[in-house]
């Protein structure tokens, strides 16, 4: 079995390395946004997306 390379040529570095620019950009944003926000901000969040996710697995399971 023959492993290819991530970088196949320029083009293949260039998306990889506009990929990696992307990702840092969006989590380096994703914790700047925390920043601001209170405790109590965060735990209710976390507490709103804990209600969504089982009602999320009950319509991907009917679809599916």
């Amino acid at each position: 079995m023959q492993l290819r390379s991530v970088c196949e040529g320029a083009a293949g570095c260039a998306l990889v390395l506009l990929r990696l620019a992307y990702s840092t950009v969006t989590i380096l944003f994703g914790a700047l946004r925390l920043l601001p926000v209170s405790d109590r901000d965060k735990v209710t969040e976390v507490l709103a997306l804990r209600h969504q996710l089982p009602s999320l697995s009950d319509n991907s399971a009917r679809t599916g």
